[in-house]
């Protein structure tokens, strides 16, 4: 889930054809309709990059998906010192719960590359 489009212009690339951006198509995306759920939430934030390392693991080898899961968790850790850096301001402007709300995502993100998220591992990316 949220790596097939990633996975298959790979595929069509490696079978020798090529993928194409087409400005004038348009489609209606329901974001978050398969993981909107209060339980689910940030569901999708740790799954898409779960769906990268599967995708660099198989493709380009373990080294290169651990350096994408370190490199994820430093991004981060800035990430986080930087929203509570600005916690204070958003005190004053009333922004908390934003704030609240982005910290909680970039939690889950450092959370996700230090292998504790455990069931995203399940999902099936360390098999890859």
């Amino acid at each position: 889930m949220y790596g097939e489009d990633l996975d298959l212009c790979y595929k069509i690339r490696e079978a020798g054809f090529k993928t194409y951006f087409v400005g004038e198509a348009s489609l209606i995306h329901y974001g978050g309709a398969s993981s909107n759920r209060a339980e689910a939430r940030h569901f999708n934030t740790v799954v898409k990059r779960e769906s990268i390392a599967i995708f660099l693991k198989k493709f380009r080898g373990p080294g290169i998906a651990s350096a994408f899961r370190l490199s994820s968790g430093l991004a981060a850790s800035v990430r986080l010192c930087l929203v509570a850096l600005a916690f204070p301001a958003g005190i004053i402007l009333q922004q908390t719960a934003a704030l609240s709300a982005v910290f909680r995502k970039w939690r889950k993100v450092l959370q996700w590359s230090l292998g504790l998220e455990k069931w995203a591992g399940r999902l099936g990316c360390r098999k890859a």
